[in-house]
């Protein structure tokens, strides 16, 4: 289609103005700066083409008044990089399209000629690259990993893609980042349910301006990245549901495996200390029977939230079996502080867990009980007592009073005011 000869029409800067005679020979531009003024010029003489540089938030009702205005023409809006989503708001307000400033003058030449309105591009987009494919395949594939390494994927698929020096993704998940935020100049935000739950920055490139082409894919990887984010979401629930106990948050006892497994490589390599405690509610049975399930579950999460409360926060507390809990005492940062060493015996632990016992205020122990809870516990560590999970486990559990003989015994009598006692009684 060859270029149209009508008189073009420029309402903003003297910048905007001298990027248009650029592509349009100076005698066919009339330029105004005021948006008022140029919505009276538009009435007073046919143009093909009227360019509105949104400024503000008077733009909108410009786009309208000058649709009424100059029914004919077409309506083209220009603006900053960052200002995109105020583009495609216009778009939806009366224009015919959009560029990005600075203005490409074979973009812009395009428009003129008659290219598609409305956003559209004048051919179809290019098929992605096979490296492009391949990276798309690597963020799909990322979906089970944590959002940080999603994220990473994604960063770099769309840095590719784009030809971005640097980029940033901030997402209620994480964020990415490799470059500064005063260099961001395109942004694009990832929506769910119309809310936004992150953006995408494209640093400033060398080579030129983002074109409207590279706007809309943007675009196309925010929708990408919010599936991503959410199909990671789902997976990492799906996992939190596989690897947790239902009544009281812990991990279960398959979590509890693994993560013990991982420890003792690590203190395997690095020469560290684990100590396993496994911790038995004797009385679980009895106390079901006279109080009934509720309140025998009641008690365990009770008995859950005091163990995790008197240690530290990298240790590991799992419930492994119905009145079964597993502690693993380990220095994941820096060596315990003085009176949170780990114990050399059971009894140390459950002195130390009573006093805290005592303290609380049980719901489901007290004058109504039919006795106290009755908690035994056994004690191994690494190396001395054994070097893997199963002796381990097997040194503790013989030690709490499984397998017979005598084990240190925490009654707990519920009542603020009842004693704690820790004695060695027969199992």
């Amino acid at each position: 289609m060859s270029e149209r000869t009508e008189a073009v029409l420029v309402i903003g800067s003297p910048a905007l103005r001298e990027s248009v005679c650029h592509a349009v020979p100076v005698e066919r531009v009339q330029h105004v700066g005021p948006l008022l003024e140029g919505v009276w010029t538009s009435g007073q003489r046919a143009f093909g083409t009227i360019l509105v540089q949104a400024r503000n938030g008077r733009t909108p009702a410009a786009i309208k008044a000058l649709r009424r205005a100059a029914p004919g023409s077409r309506i083209i809006v220009t603006c900053a990089p960052v200002d995109e989503p105020l583009g495609r708001r216009l778009v939806e307000d009366g224009a015919d399209h959009y560029l990005l400033e600075p203005l490409d003058p074979e973009e812009l030449r395009s428009v003129l000629r008659g290219a598609p309105a409305g956003g559209e591009c004048a051919r179809r987009p290019d098929p992605p690259a096979v490296d492009e494919i391949a990276s798309i395949a690597d963020a799909i594939g990322a979906v089970g990993d944590k959002p940080a390494r999603i994220l990473e994927h994604l960063a770099a698929l769309i840095q590719g893609s784009l030809a971005a020096p640097g980029i940033t993704i901030k997402t209620e998940q994480g964020t990415f980042s490799n470059c500064e935020p005063h260099e961001i100049v395109l942004e694009q935000a990832i929506m769910r349910d119309r809310r936004a739950i992150g953006r995408i920055g494209l640093a400033r490139r060398n080579s030129g301006p983002y074109t409207s082409s590279a706007v809309e894919r943007l675009s196309g990887f925010a929708r990408l990245a919010e599936e991503l984010l959410r199909a990671s979401a789902a997976c990492n629930g799906w996992r939190d549901l596989a690897s947790s106990d239902a009544l009281t948050g812990l991990p279960n006892a398959r979590a509890f495996e693994g993560a013990l497994d991982r420890l003792l490589q690590q203190a395997m390599a690095e020469r560290l200390r684990i100590t396993v405690l496994r911790l038995r509610l004797a009385n679980l049975d009895a106390y079901n029977g006279a109080h009934g399930r509720s309140a025998g579950d009641g008690l365990i999460r009770e008995l859950a939230g005091l163990l995790r409360g008197c240690t530290r926060a990298a240790d590991l507390v799992a419930r492994i079996d119905g009145g079964e809990f597993a502690v693993v005492l380990w220095d994941a940062e820096s060596r315990r502080v003085r009176d949170s060493e780990h114990p050399r015996e059971a009894e140390s632990f459950l002195q130390r867990f009573g006093s805290i016992a005592a303290e609380h205020e049980f719901r489901r122990l007290g004058p109504s009980a039919a006795g106290p809870a009755i908690l035994r516990a056994g004690l191994a560590s690494f190396p001395w007592t054994a070097a893997t999970r199963e002796a381990l486990m097997a040194a503790a559990d013989s030690r709490s009073g499984d397998a017979g003989g005598s084990c240190p015994t925490l009654f707990i009598a519920g009542a603020a005011e009842a004693s704690v006692l820790t004695n060695r009684t027969q199992a």
